[in-house]
C-alpha cells in the first residue's frame, strides 16, 4: 500500500500541522508503511531533513483573501482550488488500495480533492481521508433546549462554510466511495455533516504523552500556563487583565506566558513583557515549539487555562487543551464548547468559565488552584486512560481501517450526532420518527400504552425512587425502575428528548428501517421485554411495508422479572413462534453466576463460590453491611451462541459486564451483527468498549458517559448509565 500526507499546511514548526504530521508519519513507520509527505512549497529545511516532507502544494491551505472588493472571496477559492487540483495531479500514480490521508482541509482543498477524484478511473483512484480540523465559518449558538442553531457569516469577510456546502454538492456517488470525511470532535462532524450534506466521521484524536505521566503534585508555587500560538481568536488581549487579576488574588503561583508567534500582535506581546520585567513571578516565553521545546514547557504547567471566546471553539478542537490532558494536566477553558466537551468526557479533569472576560476567567482558574489535588488526580486519571482510545497508534489505526473499507459503507451513520436546523418541521425531532404511524399515549386501568402502542401493565412498574430509594432524586425524576422514561415530548407522539431513551429509539426504529423481509433482534438483560415488545409494536407501525418475518430472542436473569417478560410478551400479542425467551444471564464464559432478588433493575450478576456450594436455589445471606439479602443461583450462557444467523439489531444491558461479554465473542458480533446498542456502567466500560469496537472497524452513532453531563443535538442533561451504539460496516 502506498500511503500519501498531503497537507498544503505543513511549512514550520508553529501550530499544529508539524505536530500531526510527526505523530502520524511516526505510527506508520513502526508499522512498515513508509509514507511519502507532501507539504507547501516553502517547507523549511529542517522539516524537509527531519521527517521526509516534500515541497509540493503551490496554494498554503490558509490562504489569504484577494484584495479583489466586489468578488475577491469568489476569486481566492477558485484559484486555491485549481492550484491545489494541479498539484494534486502531479502525486505519483495511485491505485485503490492506496491511502492519501489530507490534513486541515479548508474548502479549496476539498473541492480540489472532489474535482481530483472525479477525474480518477476506479482502477486509479485511492481512498482518501480528509480532515477538518478547525471550525466550519458559521456562527453557533445554542438554544435553550441545547440544540444548535448556525448562522452564515458575511461570505466578503468568511465564505467558508457556502464554499462547504458548494464543494459537498459536487461530491457523486462515485467519488463519496472513495472520500472519508473526517475531524476530530463529536459535534464539529455532526456540524459538518449537517453543512456538506454527506457524512462525516470522527477520528481519534493524535495527541499523545510526551513522557512518562506525572501527578502534578500542587506544591507552591504552582505554576498556572497560557501556551501556544498565541492570536485575537485565542483571547491573547486579555492575557495581562488576567494576569494581573490571578497573582493578586493567590500569590504562591507562577504564571508561564507562552506565544510562539509573538510578531503577530506586537503590541499585546508588548504589554505581557512589560508586565512580566515588574513581576518576577511572570515567566514570558517566545520559542518557537518545536517538539523539545513543547515537551519542556508542558513538563513546566501546572494548569494549563485557555482563554478563548468559546463561539470560536463552540465545535473546534482545542490541541492546546488536548495536549493537556494527554499529559495528566488540569485544564480551564470556555463553557459549552469543544474543551468543556473534553472535560466532561474525561472526568472532569478540569473547569470551565462562563464569560470571556477576565473576572470570570480567573474565578474558573482559581477553583482549580484552591481545589487542586482532586482536579489533578482526575486529569492523572485521564491520562492513563487516554491511549485506549487516542494518540497515533488509535489515529492511525482509525485511518489505515478506511483503505479496507469504501466510503460508501460507511453511511450517515458515522457521524456521533446530527446537529438539527432550528425550526424544523417535526419540532426537532430526529427524522426516523417519521417513518412510523404514532399515536398519543394513554392509560386505561391495567396498561400503559406508549406512542407506539406497546402495552406495559402497570404492575410491572415501580418508579425508579421507589425502587433504589438511595438514587438522587434530580436524575431519577420522571423514571420507572426498568429505565423507562415516563415522560413524553409536547408532542406526546414523541419520546422526551432529554431521555435515555430517546437514543435507544432512534437505534431501534433505525434497525427496522433498515430491514426488509426479515427482522431479528436480541435484548440482553431484558427485564420484562420492553425493548422487544416495542419493537415489535413499531414493526406494526412501519409506514413502508411490513417484515414478513420476525424473530425476537430475550435474556433475563432474574427468575421474577422472567415471569413478567412471559406476560408482556403475551399482554403484547406476540406470536410465540417469533419468540426465543431465555432464563440465563449472559456472561464471558457461560458459567452459572448469582444475583440478588430486588427490585432494583440496576442489580447485576456476581460470583462466589461459597455461595455458589449451597444446595438450593434460592436462599439468604448477609452482605458486608450486615443486611440480609435474598440470593438465587442464576443459570448463564454466552451470548455467542445465539449469533448463528444475521442480527439485525442487539440491544444490551447487563450491569456491569457487558465490556467482559463483548470482549469475549466480538468476532462473532463482526460476522452477524449489524447494530449494537449498550448500555454502559463505569467510564472504565465507556472506554474499554469504544477501544474494542474501534480496533474492530465498527463505527459509532454515538457514545454517552456514564453519570455524566452530556451534551446531546437535542439540549444537555445528566445520563445515569452510559449508552454506546455503533453500526458494523461489514454488512449494514
Amino acid at each position: 500500500m502506498r500511503f500519501i500526507y498531503a497537507d498544503p499546511s505543513l511549512v514550520d514548526n508553529v501550530g499544529h500541522p508539524n505536530t500531526t504530521c510527526r505523530l502520524v508519519t511516526r505510527g506508520l513507520r513502526q508499522r512498515g508503511i513508509e509514507p511519502e509527505i507532501y507539504a507547501y512549497k516553502d517547507v523549511i529545511p529542517a522539516l524537509r531533513a527531519e521527517i521526509g516532507a516534500k515541497p509540493h502544494f503551490h496554494a498554503h491551505a490558509f490562504y489569504g483573501p484577494d484584495q479583489d472588493p466586489i468578488y475577491g472571496w469568489l476569486k481566492t477559492f477558485h484559484s486555491v482550488s485549481e492550484a491545489t487540483l494541479y498539484d494534486l495531479s502531479q502525486l505519483p500514480a495511485l491505485e485503490p488500495g492506496d491511502l492519501v490521508y489530507f490534513n486541515s482541509a479548508q474548502p479549496p482543498q476539498l473541492m480540489a480533492l472532489v474535482l481530483w477524484l472525479t477525474t480518477l478511473p476506479p482502477e486509479r483512484a485511492p481512498q482518501v481521508v480528509v480532515e477538518f480540523a478547525t471550525e466550519p465559518g458559521l456562527d453557533i449558538s445554542i438554544m435553550p433546549d441545547g440544540r444548535y442553531a448556525c448562522t452564515t457569516r458575511d461570505p466578503r469577510q468568511d465564505a467558508r462554510a457556502p464554499f462547504y456546502r458548494f464543494a459537498g454538492s459536487k461530491i457523486s456517488p462515485h467519488v463519496e466511495k472513495h472520500l472519508h470525511m473526517m475531524t476530530f470532535e463529536p459535534q464539529s462532524s455532526a456540524i459538518y455533516s449537517s453543512l456538506i450534506q454527506h457524512p462525516v466521521g470522527r477520528l481519534p484524536l493524535p495527541q499523545n504523552a510526551i513522557a512518562p505521566l506525572r501527578r502534578r503534585p500542587g506544591g507552591a508555587p504552582l505554576t498556572v500556563a497560557v501556551l501556544g500560538h498565541q492570536r485575537v481568536d485565542k483571547g491573547y488581549l486579555l492575557v495581562p487583565e488576567i494576569a494581573r487579576l490571578l497573582l493578586a488574588k493567590r500569590s504562591q503561583i507562577r504564571l508561564l506566558i507562552h506565544n510562539g508567534a509573538p510578531t503577530q500582535m506586537p503590541e499585546a506581546q508588548r504589554v505581557v513583557r512589560s508586565l512580566a520585567a515588574s513581576e518576577p513571578r511572570i515567566i514570558v516565553d517566545e520559542r518557537t515549539a518545536g517538539p523539545p521545546i513543547w515537551a519542556e514547557l508542558l513538563n513546566a504547567s501546572d494548569l494549563i487555562v485557555c482563554p478563548y471566546p468559546a463561539d470560536r471553539f463552540r465545535v473546534a478542537p482545542s490541541f492546546v487543551a488536548v495536549e493537556g490532558i494527554a499529559n495528566a494536566i488540569p485544564v480551564v477553558g470556555p463553557a459549552l464548547t469543544s474543551i468543556d466537551r473534553l472535560i466532561q468526557e474525561w472526568g472532569g479533569c478540569g473547569t470551565v468559565f462562563g464569560e470571556h472576560e477576565p473576572n470570570s476567567i480567573v474565578a474558573a482558574t482559581v477553583t482549580v488552584i484552591d481545589d487542586f489535588a482532586r482536579y489533578a488526580a482526575l486529569a492523572y486519571a485521564a491520562a492513563e486512560r487516554w491511549p485506549q482510545r487516542n494518540g497515533p497508534d488509535r489515529l492511525v489505526d482509525a485511518i489505515l481501517a478506511c483503505a479496507a473499507q469504501p466510503a460508501h459503507a460507511v453511511a450517515p451513520l458515522t457521524t456521533t450526532m446530527q446537529a438539527k436546523p432550528e425550526g424544523s418541521r417535526n419540532g426537532g425531532h430526529h427524522p426516523i420518527f417519521e417513518k412510523f404511524e404514532r399515536t398519543a399515549p394513554f392509560d386505561d386501568d391495567r396498561y400503559h400504552h406508549n406512542f407506539m402502542g406497546a402495552r406495559i401493565a402497570h404492575e410491572f412498574e415501580l418508579d425508579l425512587t421507589e425502587a433504589v430509594p438511595s438514587i438522587d432524586p434530580s436524575l431519577a425524576t420522571g423514571l420507572k425502575a426498568s429505565g423507562r422514561s415516563a415522560r413524553y415530548d409536547e408532542d406526546p407522539r414523541y419520546p422526551y428528548k432529554l431521555s435515555e431513551d430517546y437514543f435507544e429509539w432512534i437505534d431501534l426504529l433505525e434497525a427496522i428501517d433498515r430491514s426488509n423481509s426479515k427482522f431479528t433482534m436480541i435484548e440482553v438483560g431484558a427485564g420484562f421485554g420492553r425493548w422487544i415488545a416495542n419493537a415489535a409494536a413499531a414493526i406494526r407501525r412501519r409506514k413502508n411495508g411490513s417484515i414478513l418475518t420476525k424473530k425476537f430472542i430475550a435474556l433475563e436473569a432474574n427468575q421474577s422479572r422472567f415471569d413478567l417478560l412471559v406476560k408482556n410478551c403475551e399482554d403484547n400479542e406476540i406470536p410465540a413462534a417469533e419468540l426465543d425467551l431465555v432464563h440465563a444471564a449472559c456472561t464471558p464464559d457461560g458459567s452459572p453466576v448469582l444475583m440478588t432478588c430486588n427490585n432494583d433493575y440496576g442489580t447485576g450478576v456476581f460470583r462466589n463460590e461459597k455461595l455458589m456450594a449451597m444446595e438450593t436455589k434460592r436462599f439468604s445471606a448477609k452482605d458486608s453491611y450486615g443486611q440480609t439479602l435474598t440470593i438465587e443461583k442464576v443459570p448463564a450462557i454466552r451470548l455467542e451462541t445465539l449469533l448463528n444467523d444475521q442480527i439485525d439489531f442487539l440491544d444490551m444491558d447487563i450491569q456491569g459486564t457487558e465490556l467482559e461479554v463483548i470482549r469475549n465473542c466480538v468476532d462473532a458480533l463482526d460476522k452477524f451483527v449489524k447494530a449494537v446498542h449498550i448500555g454502559t456502567h463505569s467510564s472504565a466500560i465507556d472506554a474499554g468498549l469504544s477501544h474494542i469496537f474501534r480496533l474492530h472497524g465498527w463505527h459509532p452513532r454515538y457514545t454517552f458517559s456514564c453519570g455524566q453531563l452530556n451534551q446531546t443535538p437535542y439540549g444537555t442533561f445528566r445520563f445515569v448509565d452510559g449508552m454506546q451504539s455503533w453500526i458494523n460496516p461489514r454488512i449494514t
